[in-house]
């Protein structure tokens, strides 16, 4: 248990909306010490949890794809792959690359040919053993560009 009087929920939302995750984490864990059954703290703790899951978005203007990730542990076992499908969805191409940082962004121009693109996060610990996917964004589909 913990004697700290300022752990409370609302402090630990403060922390969140400020973007302060970590320290938000900590101070809903220090108010769960000092009262279990909190209930706007049980709730805030499963929303940080929530946050603090690895992440994976993309979003297309028709020339271009951004693909956005967040919250990777061990960026360095983790690669981005990308796959790029045709209007019948046939496999058109694809890239894998680094991912290097917990966060992060990479921008790819659209294939000629492509329609959408499905993208994941998958992390590779040993070799012979097949990767592990940890993010999966939804299938982004080309924008028309603009005129």
């Amino acid at each position: 248990m913990t004697d700290d009087p300022l752990a409370s929920a609302t402090l630990a939302r403060l922390y969140l909306e400020q973007g302060h995750l970590d320290r938000a984490r900590a101070v809903v864990r220090a108010a769960l010490d000092r009262n279990p059954f909190d209930g706007r703290a049980l709730v805030l703790a499963r929303r940080i949890e929530r946050l603090a899951r690895p992440g994976l978005a993309g979003e297309s203007d028709g020339t271009r794809l951004a693909i956005r990730w967040h919250h990777l542990s061990q960026p360095h076992t983790a690669y981005l792959t990308v796959r790029w499908f045709d209007d019948a969805g046939t496999l058109v191409g694809g890239h894998t690359l680094a991912c290097e940082t917990a966060n992060g962004e990479r921008v790819l121009f659209w294939p000629a040919t492509a329609a959408a693109a499905a993208c994941s996060i998958r992390r590779c610990r040993d070799r012979g053993e097949p990767p592990v996917p940890i993010a999966v964004a939804r299938t982004i589909p080309r924008r028309p560009s603009a005129p």
